[in-house]
Formats: structure tokens, sequence, C-alpha cells
């Protein structure tokens, strides 16, 4: 084995032992050669070891199939990402009139709807599935104004899905499969639990009460498929890990997708939190002097995962998760692939001291419908608590125990960092209205209101 990935895989088994994660599959990439690991077990139940072929569930990171789904659509003449998609959907309906009559393709694909985005409920398995979703969707409360501020939202990905059936006539699966997954040779990336349970897969983890279980539901449900459903191994990943480190053509010449239409999936269009921008549902982070990243993360019910692409460097990193704990796992993992392979460290903040009167203007709580942060002094910590409400992977669930406390740290005006695990790292930002009061906050990448 190669040293370099030696050192990461040793580090992925520090992390899983650090925090309970049962099983990992890594894949990497660079100057040319791939790089793969299984490690640990699919299942704390069946104790099924994990390989490259494993399938895990790669949650969000879908919703880049479904920009780039967007993009070919619409350099064949059946999408406009800048036309209001009425024109799409007649039907579609918000608690905003005004929003859902200027929404575009654009807006979903960038989270700048500002209609609240965490809405999950599961219409069962038939072909009206998303458009039972869609109709809930119209039901959910505008939180910020239309347009004007990135929070991360899954409900407009569910309508951008609906959308590319409006436009291609047909179920949304069957869009990816026939646009992406046929011509990469994805072959063992599949949407439906029936493909899955007959190939070797991982089942996601929970942490209750010092015990690991297995989080049950496994599938998040077909109305969620166009915002997290897509199911992979680590090995297929790669193939499509591979085409975007290209110009839009498959291996054997023949163009999938414009040189164009490629650079507008990875050109940043919006600010999104820290140093990252959203470009069509791609997140962009620089990264030292002169490249960028190009990744996005997934979550669903106990499984964690991470894809992130190097272009200037022909870089990849793929790392699963079956663990609702192994984004902290997969974070410090990265960040030992891009030592060892790049030798970069990442992105490392040095933090200011605030005065005491300057925190008072940022202690409170923030508040969205599935819940809320407080923030408040304790001796001499900033700490922020949150308070989760429920809802995934169904309106009906309840959480088993809520999040621990994490201090934060600010590293500039209004933005800060969560110093704490399984937390730490992750940035956040207070968002202040023209007359410079604090209106919101963003954690987790989602923006909550001031009360």
């Amino acid at each position: 084995m190669d040293r370099r990935f030696s050192r990461v895989c040793a580090e992925a088994r520090r992390q899983m032992k650090k925090f309970y994660v049962p099983g990992m599959a890594l894949g990497f990439l660079y100057k040319g050669k791939e790089y793969y690991s299984g490690l640990g077990v699919a299942s704390v139940e069946t104790k099924l070891p994990v390989g490259p072929d494993t399938l895990f569930q790669i949650g969000s990171i879908s919703k880049t199939f479904l920009a780039q789904a967007a993009v070919m659509l619409s350099e064949k003449g059946k999408l406009d990402l800048d036309k209001p998609i009425r024109a799409y959907l007649p039907e579609f309906r918000l608690k905003d009139a005004a929003v859902a009559r200027k929404v575009t393709m654009r807006h979903l694909l960038t989270h700048t709807g500002g209609w609240f985005g965490d809405y999950f409920n599961d219409f069962g398995s038939g072909d009206d599935a998303l458009k039972r979703m869609v109709e809930e969707v119209g039901r959910l409360p505008q939180i910020t104004p239309f347009g004007k501020i990135w929070s991360y939202n899954n409900a407009g990905f569910y309508v951008a899905g609906r959308v590319l059936e409006k436009a291609a006539g047909k179920p949304f699966e069957k869009i990816v499969h026939e646009l992406i997954f046929k011509p990469l040779g994805m072959g063992n990336s599949f949407f439906f639990a029936e493909d899955a349970i007959s190939r070797s897969f991982a089942v996601g983890h929970k942490r209750v009460k010092g015990k690991t279980r297995i989080a049950r539901p496994w599938a998040i449900g077909r109305a969620a498929h166009p915002a997290g459903g897509i199911v992979c191994s680590a090995r297929d990943l790669m193939k499509y890990a591979r085409f975007h480190l290209g110009d839009g053509c498959l291996p054997g010449g023949k163009r999938l997708v414009s040189a164009r239409g490629m650079k507008a999936l990875h050109t940043p269009l919006v600010h999104a939190t820290g140093a990252k921008s959203v470009a069509l549902s791609w997140f962009v982070t620089p990264l030292g002097k002169d490249m960028n990243v190009i990744s996005h993360g997934g979550g669903t019910n106990g499984q964690q995962t991470s894809l992130a692409i190097v272009p200037e460097r022909k870089y990849v990193s793929i790392i699963f998760t079956n663990s609702g704990r192994g984004s902290a796992a997969a974070a410090a993992v990265y960040l030992r692939g891009l030592k060892e392979f790049l030798g970069e460290a990442g992105d490392k903040k040095s933090y200011i001291k605030l005065s005491r009167k300057e925190v008072s203007e940022y202690l409170g709580r923030y508040a969205l419908p599935d819940g809320e942060f407080s923030i408040f002094r304790k001796k001499n910590n900033i700490i922020a608590q949150m308070l989760d409400k429920g809802g995934f992977p169904t309106p009906a669930h309840k959480p088993e125990q809520q999040p621990p406390p994490t201090r934060i740290a600010f590293y500039g005006a209004d933005k800060f960092e969560m110093t704490d695990y399984p937390y730490k790292g992750n940035v956040g930002e207070f968002i202040r209205d023209k007359k410079g009061k604090i209106r919101y906050a963003r954690f987790f990448s989602r923006v909550h209101v001031r009360k």
C-alpha cells in the first residue's frame, strides 16, 4: 500500500474509534492512481466487513447529480435555469405567492429560495411521491428574503427534482440513471432499497446513551430522492468524480456535457458560509494560493459522507461512514488526505477576543421550525446549545436525546467556529440587517431567525 494512503487509513481507524464509527469506506485519487480501503463493519449486528464496493447512502452529494442533470437538460433545450419554474410547474404554490411566481431553477440549485428547507416526509414508493412532497412544500414558511441570503434548503431540491420530471417527461430516478449513471458506467449506483438489498450495503448507526445502535428506518423515502437518495459505492462515486475533473467528455471522447456547462457547475455564484461559496449545488472553497476544492457532503439516518475534488491537482477524496457522528471523523480524514497527498493543512483560523459588550450583542435565541440555538455565556466561554425538535426522517419522529453544547470562538466580524467535538470545525455567521442589527444566525448552514 502507498505510504501516504496507509497513513490516511491509520487516521481513519483512530477517528472511527474516537467517534464510535462502525465502518468506513475510502476512495482517493492522485495523479491518476486510485486508492481504496474498507474499514470496520457494515452493521454492528451482522458484522459484515466494509469494502470498496459496499453501498452507502451518499445523502446530499446526490444534489450535485441533480444539478448536472439540470445542466444537461438545459443543453438539450428542455429546461431554462433562469425561467420561473411555473413555466414547468404551473400549479406550484408557496406561502409567499410572489416568491412562487419568481423562483427559478438557479435559485433552487443555489439554496436562495428563502423558505424553510428541512421538511422531511415519506409519501410511499409510487411515482406520485415527489409530486405530493412538492405540494407540502407549499405550506412551508418563508424564513429569509427571496434570493438574498444563502441557507441550505433540502425542500428546494424536491421542487427542482419535480421540475426535471416535468421537463424530461419521466421519473427523477430514471432521468439520473439515463443521463449520468449509465454513461459513466455506474452500475453499482441506485435509488431504491430493493436494488441495494441484493448487494453489500451499509446501514446507519446512532450513539444513544453510550451505546451504538442501528438507525432505523434505512430508506429516506422516495419523495426525498432529489435531495439525497443515491446509494452507491466508493468505487462507483470515483467514476463520477473523475468525470468532474474533466471538461465534460467521457473516457472514449464522447461529450456528455459542454465545457461551458461543466464550468457553470463549478463556478461560485453565492457566498455560503466562511470561505465557501455555492455554485450549481457544488460548494467551492479556496485551498492554498491557487487551488479550489469542489465538494459536497451528505447525511442520512446514521450515515455521513464526503466528496472533495481539487481540479488543479487532479485529486479526489471520498469518505463514507455509517455513523451519525461520522462527519467529525470524515473531516479529520479529509484533512489528513490533504496533508499527505497535497502538503496542505486546510483552513486554520486565528481566533479574536471580544469584549463583554461585543459578546452581549450575540446572546439570545435563534430559531427555525425544527429547532433552535441559544447563545449564552458560561464563565469565560461563549456557548451554543441546540434544541432539536425532531422531524427527520418524518414529521412524527422525535429526537431520542438532545445534542451536546459546544463552545464557539470568533475568527472575524460576526464569524464563528465551533470548538468542541463532535462539532469542532463547523463555522457559522451572524447576519445583520441594513441598520446593522443582528437579524439571523447561520448554524450548520441553516439561517435561524433571532427571537
